[in-house]
């Protein structure tokens, strides 16, 4: 019988495993850190439940680092299986896995000059040396529609609307002669987005559904959050203030022309830039996630933000 083990984002909402096995053969639905609390930054320190020597084969939903950023210490403690994800996904994994060991690694020798951290010898969760065996495992898969990953385990892709190259995943689980359908929702993300396709629900039936409920006991509030926020900037900008604005992860925050709001002295970092030229890859290659690009922007400072103000791994 197939089973199903909850190796993370079970009791919290970050931190995302899930673990597939079945016909003597182990799938791992991605590899996300815990971020929030101390004590869910000391988790990404634990070993898993498992041998990751054990486990065959890895898909990606998505590339936010809760659902991406303990594949090196996965790859670093014995995984050597292929990392399935979507051309996108893999571009903005190798972005982000990058920059938050660097990140890291920064942290540490500010925690270890400044003796801020909870622990007498800070040390990262991983460097940037411990990047590179993870990205040679890195294996295209199609960005919608279906793809084989064994014999026991077929997906059928759907676009989630969450980021570029987010995807839900129907799982089709094969042993014994018999199928188990289980769908994985990812991050799901609004409708009527300026630069990405509405989240398509898979018309399937399932004998199990796994959904994100990072907002399932509350709705969004009504209203335009673009002009929302145009009238914030362009009120504090006429009293001569300044506006932070901390963004929590890739895709949080981008800008829409058009809308009369002023911002002075904005422009993308490295990161943001290379996150752009994803998005124009995607728009020029008309692959299918990204249907209208006005100005797509992650604020500079996105990753850092997360890092700083979430709940860092560093300890």
């Amino acid at each position: 019988m197939a089973k199903l083990t909850f190796l993370g984002a079970a009791g919290c909402v970050t931190g995302s495993k899930y673990l597939v096995e079945a016909a003597g053969k182990r799938l791992l639905l991605d590899c996300g850190i815990f971020q929030g609390s101390p004590e869910l930054s000391d988790r990404n320190y634990a070993p898993l439940s498992i041998d990751p020597k054990t486990i065959d084969y890895l898909v990606l939903t998505h590339a936010h680092l809760d659902h991406t950023g303990w594949l090196p210490c996965l790859v670093k403690a014995g995984y050597k299986g292929p990392i399935y994800a979507n051309p996108a996904t893999i571009d903005l994994t190798t972005i982000l896995l990058k920059d938050s060991a660097h990140i890291q690694e920064e942290d540490t020798l500010h925690a270890q000059k400044h003796g801020y951290s909870r622990h007498a010898e800070p040390r990262p969760l991983y460097v940037s040396e411990d990047v590179d065996p993870v990205l040679k495992l890195l294996k295209p898969a199609p960005r919608t529609g279906s793809f084989t990953v064994s014999p026991e385990f077929q997906f059928v892709a759907y676009d989630a609307g969450h980021i570029l190259g987010s995807t839900s995943l129907v799982l089709t689980i094969t042993e014994a002669g018999k199928k188990t359908t289980v769908i994985f929702s990812g991050d799901i993300g609004r409708y009527d987005q300026v630069i990405l396709q509405d989240p398509t629900p898979p018309p399937v039936h399932a004998d199990v559904l796994l959904c994100e409920s990072t907002y399932g006991d509350r709705d969004h509030a009504p209203g335009d959050p673009a002009a929302e926020l145009a009238a914030v900037v362009n009120r504090v900008s006429q009293r001569g203030g300044c506006i932070v604005i901390p963004a929590f992860a890739i895709g949080r925050l981008f800008w829409k022309g058009g809308d009369g709001a002023i911002i002075d002295g904005f422009g993308p970092d490295g990161v943001s830039a290379r996150v752009l030229d994803v998005a124009r890859s995607a728009v020029r290659l008309q692959t299918g996630y990204v249907y209208h690009y006005a100005f797509a922007m992650l604020l500079g400072a996105a990753a850092l933000t997360t890092w700083y103000l979430f709940g860092g791994v560093t300890r």
